[in-house]
Parts: structure tokens; C-alpha cells; sequence
């Protein structure tokens, strides 16, 4: 699926993915698979491999088998792959009918700019990511984000771990605290330690996305668990920013409840992926009715989307619905 421009896309000219169909009886659903150059650590080619591999290797021939088998094989399995077999897996668990009130609750969506872009006024949160690549123009854009911020506007800011502890300072304490949603990943080395130093510098508080997908450190998901409320506060850590694809679901499900059980927002973030997954990541901020500004509205990336900020549904070529997940 070709996407706007290579700037504006994290220089990707389009995104590749696989639909996998799920159908029993006269039920279907479709579910995404789809890695993210660059972040994801398998490729499509991986994604792909493996899962052929699992279905050749367990001799899983239809939906009934994968259910069964499923768990004696997903650890070993790239995370992408693990978000498109779990997602259907879910639906084939949940019951066909549901309480009229279940999804009454419409999360807001939070605004992207990228760098060249610039920011809209259509969402009551933006988040503006920086390059990394000039410290003296990041700072800049940060100020300029700020400054074209409208009444009542917040600002996120991803920084997908650019500064050392010193530049992070400098760069954000100029900005005013009451205007700032948080700041994603600002650090080269994420820690307890440079967290609680950042937000005592600063007073501005802290999102994480990358350090809940590494294997070790004090950072994941199961080092925040064990983590007392009043800990969490000291660190400055207020959000965890979970992207469902590089995750896989139940990872996610896991993160959404950790988020019920401590002082942290909730916020799930698209990897431009298309709207097979978006459909399904909408469902499930609202299944846990997430209060904080979703990271969704990504749509509107793509060539073939209307220019709407809040971002349309994209599907890929053939596909004309999306069932409900839950």
C-alpha cells in the first residue's frame, strides 16, 4: 500500500503486509501481519517464513488445530506473527453476540506530525516526533510545535531515543509543562535512574514504547509491575505507548491490564499499519475504554486516503469490510 511520501513515512514508499483469513461456519475475519522496517525486529520475509514453518510443523490444517496447538509454539514466534494468529485466535474465543452497551465508549485519537509536517487542529492532543538527526533544529521544532499549539491543545513528543541525559535536559526545559502531554523515549540509555533524573530537571512526564518490547531491564512491562505506585511517580513514567504489531496481542493484553493496576495511561499506536489492524486496535481501546488520546489516526498516511486528518479507512486492494473483533 503506497503511502503519501517517503518523508512523511519514515522514508518507507509503502507498506507491506500479509491478510490472513480466518472463517468458520458462516463467520470470517481478516487479521494483519505486518512488521515494521527498521523497529520490527523480523522482516515480512521472516513473518512469512515463519508462519509456514508453524503450520507445515505442527500439521495445522484448519482453525480448530491452530486454537489447540498454538501455545506449545508461539514463543519462538516474531511478534508480528504472534499479533496476527492471536488476534483471530481472540475472536474465535468471543461470544457472537454482545451487550448493546459493550463499545458505547469512543476513545479520542491523538494528531501526528512528523518532521516536515505540520501539526493539525483537529485534535485535542498532537504528537510531534523529532529525527534525531540535529539536536539545534530538534530543539527548534519543539519550540516551533509549541508555539502554533491552539487553546487547549496538548503536545507529545517522540523522540525514539535520541538524546543523552544533558541534551534531553536542555532541549526540554524550556517548555511549559502545563502544555505537554509527555515525552516518548527521550534517552540513548533508557533507565530508572536517567528517568528520575530527566523528570526531576524538567518536571515533564515520561511515556515508554521501545523499553517495553527489550528482553531485560528495569523498564519492561514485568520491572513496572513490581514497581509500587509511588515509584513510578519518582521516575516520571505517567504512559506506556504499546504498539499491538511489534508486541503481539496478548503482550498487549497484558501491558492494558498492567495499566489498570498502576497510575498509567494507555495509549496503543499504529505502525501504519492498514485499517485491517487499525479496526481491531479502535476495538480494543474501546473494549478497555483507554481515556488517553490513541495513537491511530494514521490512515490519512496513505496515497489512496482522503486528506482527512482524522484519518479514513484504508483497506487493502480487494478487501471492502472488517469484521468486529470483539
Amino acid at each position: 500500500m503506497p503511502l503519501r511520501s517517503r518523508r512523511q513515512a519514515l522514508l518507507l514508499p509503502a507498506r507491506d503486509g500479509l491478510l490472513l483469513a480466518w472463517r468458520v461456519a458462516d463467520r470470517q475475519l481478516w487479521t494483519e501481519v505486518a512488521p515494521l522496517p527498521l523497529f520490527s525486529q523480523e522482516s515480512l520475509a521472516d513473518a512469512q517464513a515463519a508462519l509456514l514453518a508453524l503450520m507445515r510443523s505442527a500439521d495445522i490444517l484448519d482453525v480448530g488445530q491452530l486454537a489447540l496447538r498454538y501455545p506449545d509454539h508461539a514463543t519462538g514466534l516474531p511478534a508480528s506473527v504472534r499479533y496476527g494468529l492471536e488476534t483471530g485466535l481472540a475472536w474465535l474465543s468471543t461470544p457472537t453476540t454482545q451487550p448493546k452497551d459493550k463499545f458505547e465508549f469512543s476513545p479520542q485519537l491523538c494528531g501526528l506530525a512528523l518532521p516536515g509536517t505540520a501539526q493539525t487542529s483537529a485534535f485535542r492532543v498532537v504528537k510531534q516526533k523529532i529525527d534525531g538527526v540535529d539536536f539545534n533544529q530538534d530543539c527548534q521544532r519543539l519550540i516551533t510545535a509549541v508555539a502554533q499549539l491552539s487553546p487547549g491543545q496538548r503536545l507529545r513528543i517522540d523522540c525514539n531515543r535520541s538524546w543523552s541525559l544533558a541534551q534531553a535536559i536542555q532541549a526540554l526545559s524550556p517548555l511549559p509543562v502545563a502544555q505537554i502531554d509527555y515525552v516518548e523515549e527521550p534517552l540513548e540509555a533508557m533507565s530508572l535512574r536517567q528517568c528520575r533524573a530527566l523528570h526531576r530537571a524538567t518536571g515533564l512526564p515520561l511515556a515508554l514504547d521501545e523499553s517495553l518490547r527489550v528482553a531485560k531491564g528495569d523498564l519492561t512491562g514485568s520491572a513496572l509491575d513490581r514497581l509500587s505506585p509511588e515509584q513510578l511517580c519518582a521516575c516520571g513514567v505517567r504512559a506506556l505507548v504499546i504498539k499491538p504489531m511489534l508486541t503481539g496481542f496478548r503482550t498487549t493484553q497484558a501491558l492494558l491490564e498492567l495499566c489498570t493496576r498502576r497510575p498509567l495511561q494507555a495509549v496503543l499506536s499504529s505502525a501504519f499499519e492498514s485499517s485491517v489492524a487499525l479496526n481491531h486496535y479502535w476495538q480494543l481501546a474501546r473494549l478497555y475504554r483507554l481515556s488517553a488520546a490513541q495513537g491511530l489516526a494514521t490512515a490519512c498516511f496513505f496515497a489512496d486516503a482522503e486528506p482527512d486528518p482524522l484519518g479514513t479507512l484504508v483497506l487493502p486492494p480487494g478487501l471492502t469490510h472488517v469484521a468486529d473483533l470483539f
